[in-house]
């Protein structure tokens, strides 16, 4: 499909939700995904783990990842639609990039990574100091000594 790229969202659902439930919930995203005529790559249920710290007074969220291929317009329904269900603790969704791709920065041409990208150059070496004069000091009450 032009114009899609592969994402990841992770999210985590309250964990006082029922398993059907936490079914339901990932089934929305994917749903949301495949009628925005995206693909998803696969589902990982992590399942209910402790939270680093508090979220909402709940200590603990049931974490799912999905991978999958789509467009902007895909992210933005989600971003939407997550942000109104009150389930969903937190979630993040990021761009990934397959081994062997080119960078991002490297299609802007602002460089190349990897082995075979040139060393940056060498800094230049500083202009030598002119010949100094003497300096005359001056005392505290403007005599030159």
């Amino acid at each position: 499909m032009p114009g899609t790229r592969r994402y990841e969202i992770l999210f985590i659902l309250d964990a006082g939700l029922e398993d059907a439930a936490s079914n339901e919930k990932i089934d929305k995203v994917t749903a949301i995904i495949k009628d925005g005529g995206g693909e998803v790559v696969s589902i990982d249920k992590w399942g209910r783990r402790e939270l680093a710290y508090e979220i909402d007074k709940k200590r603990m969220g049931f974490y799912a990842l999905i991978q999958f291929e789509g467009s902007k317009p895909i992210l933005d329904e989600l971003d939407r639609l997550l942000k109104l269900d009150e389930a969903f603790l937190r979630y993040l969704t990021t761009r990934t990039i397959e081994k062997g791709a080119p960078a991002q920065r490297e299609e802007r041409g602002e460089g190349e990574t990897g082995d075979d990208a040139e060393p940056p150059p060498a800094p230049a070496e500083p202009e030598p100091e002119a010949e100094s004069t003497p300096v005359k000091e001056v005392d505290g009450f403007g005599a030159i000594t």
